[in-house]
């Protein structure tokens, strides 16, 4: 199971004011991070080891086995989807970079590349504007490219 303190660091998680505890080593993949900062972030599958009285260690491994991230029900509906995308002569994307399109920071959605009658797919580069006739490939989650297919049409 994954734990809910993922991605926070130390001094965001304040296990010592919380527990009681302190943190005196990371075990992560074959290393020991020996007296972390509150800079030290929590990443999967680390181990960490704690000083407290027993009272406070059993509230922080209580604390371990409740704060966890439970499957994701839909996580199939969350699988990358890769759509091809013709632009079209009325299409809002023409004559914007990939920035101004939105296509990232709107839609949640990559150009992994455009089509240029190629074997290979050619990069995308950020400060091209979109043409009528450009053939991108977009990688996102159905609903984002459904969002942004809707948005061509």
């Amino acid at each position: 199971m994954d734990s809910m303190w993922m991605g926070s660091t130390l001094k965001q998680l304040n296990f010592g004011q919380k527990y009681g505890v302190h943190i005196s080593s990371i075990l992560r993949a074959n290393n020991r991070l020996n007296i972390p900062d509150g800079e030290y972030i929590i990443f999967p599958g680390d181990k960490l080891q704690v000083i407290g009285s027993d009272d406070q260690i059993d509230m922080f491994r209580h604390a371990i086995e409740t704060e966890i991230i439970g499957e994701d029900p839909i996580l199939e509906n969350r699988q990358m989807k890769l759509r091809q995308l013709i632009i079209g002569s009325d299409s809002p994307f023409i004559g914007k970079t990939l920035i101004e399109s939105g296509i990232r920071n709107i839609y949640s959605c990559m150009v992994v590349g455009l089509e240029e009658g190629k074997e290979n797919l050619s990069p995308f580069k950020p400060n091209r504007r979109f043409q009528e006739g450009d053939i991108i490939w977009i990688v996102g989650e159905e609903e984002s490219l459904q969002a942004l297919f809707n948005v061509e049409r």
